[in-house]
């Protein structure tokens, strides 16, 4: 059910599970084999979170640079209710235990938020644990202005900069939460008790993963999803318009290339409208104190993951199709390898990196093959000789002008 590195992942544990969970028992079962998730229990100190991260869930059909993703309610009441089970003391108990949090992420879209917690609502309160639901904190993100446009491409209206994360967990625990300062955005007083989370740079499309159009559409495959409503910026007489707009590749944003007339040309960013960074997914669970276990039901681009494996943090995530599974798998080792070989990072291994070419190492002479000589200047070239005449042995040589005028 899911691709295991243990041999290359000596300090953390990473699993890529299959998109095949169809029930509870599915979710469980993929879960179960994972004995670090299985067993370990979080506490004040440090929390097991399951995340979703909405833009990254899929992406719509058509304009997928304007339009978030919907929200998947089913998937995302079936992995719900299968950790939930499989994370309780007691069969069929749906009891969030006191060392985990859901963490949603909206995307921006905050009419999302009352859909998600409906379904968080849904299963726990059926195990009559009505007070966890309720407690909740938001964590805004606000990300910088000029680097949201450029990804954007846009000057109608106005930018929304703003994006909440939402942490769910006993009130207990989060009230005992302890204070740690930013480890990179915001001011260089400010803690993580703090609501705002800023300001927060967007990576450019082409520091993401991106991918050929064909390639793309099979990783999506069903989180292709058809998407009602406004385009974001747009006007309700321009949507018709806009829907039948290719989107932009990444080198038509780098100013790379001109605007494509098939969607084969090109590439695109994996996912338009995720904004997050390794590097800002490393501060958010930093800020929630997350650092025992993950449970990505959003893989996406994988940067979540790669946050993971950073910190230190067993982490097992869903895929969405086989072949987002087996890239997904491709990619982290790639990552991984890089920190190996990376002198500064604590996977840093000596002996691996001494296995790598140094760049800066002169390439090894390729053999050539032997070139024709060039003649000096004034030298006639030389004529090649003449092929003999059929019979010329067998008469003794008649029928050669130049012989028969010499005699």
């Amino acid at each position: 059910m899911f691709v295991s590195l243990p041999t290359l992942f000596p300090l953390t544990c990473a699993k890529v599970l299959k998109p095949a969970c169809k029930s509870q028992k599915d979710v469980i079962d993929a879960l179960s084999t994972c004995p670090v998730l299985a067993n370990v229990r979080g506490d004040s100190s440090g929390f097991v979170a399951y995340v979703w991260d909405q833009p990254s869930s899929g992406e719509s059909m058509t304009s997928p640079h304007l339009r978030m993703p919907p929200l998947q309610a089913q998937t995302l009441a079936l992995y719900v209710s299968g950790c939930l089970g499989l994370r309780s003391d007691v069969p069929g108990d749906m009891t969030i235990l006191g060392g985990d949090m859901f963490v949603f992420a909206d995307g921006g879209r905050t009419g999302l938020t009352s859909r998600f917690m409906k379904t968080l609502t849904d299963k726990v309160e059926k195990s009559g644990n009505k007070e966890a639901v309720k407690s909740k904190r938001i964590l805004t993100i606000g990300y910088e202005q000029e680097s949201l446009q450029r990804r954007r491409r846009t000057v109608r209206g106005w930018t929304p900069q703003l994006e909440n994360v939402y942490i769910i967990a006993q009130p207990q625990m989060l009230n005992s939460m302890p204070t740690r300062k930013r480890k990179r955005f915001g001011e260089a007083s400010s803690t993580n008790k703090g609501t705002l989370l800023a300001p927060v740079p967007v990576p450019r499309f082409e520091e993401t993963w991106t991918l050929p159009w064909a390639t793309k559409k099979d990783l999506l495959g069903p989180f292709r999803m058809p998407v009602g409503g406004r385009t974001d910026g747009g006007d309700d007489e321009e949507e018709e318009d806009e829907e039948d707009e290719l989107p932009p590749t990444v080198q038509e944003l780098a100013g790379q290339r001109k605007k494509r007339k098939t969607r084969a040309e090109g590439e695109e960013p994996l996912f338009y409208q995720s904004l997050k960074s390794v590097e800002l997914w490393e501060e958010v669970l930093h800020s929630v104190c997350v650092n025992k276990a993950v449970v990505a039901f959003t893989v996406g681009d994988g940067n979540l993951l790669e946050a993971c494996l950073k910190l230190n943090i067993p982490a097992v995530g869903f895929c969405m199709t086989p072949a987002h599974m087996s890239s997904m798998h491709e990619r982290l080792v790639k990552k991984l390898l890089d920190l190996m070989a990376d002198a500064t990072s604590p996977f840093f291994s000596a002996e691996y990196a001494q296995t790598i070419p140094s760049a800066s190492a002169p390439a090894a002479p390729t053999p050539h093959e032997p070139q024709p000589e060039v003649p000096k200047p004034g030298v006639p070239k030389p004529r090649p000789p003449k092929a003999e005449k059929k019979g010329a042995e067998e008469d003794g040589g008649e029928g050669d002008e130049e012989s028969g005028n010499s005699e």
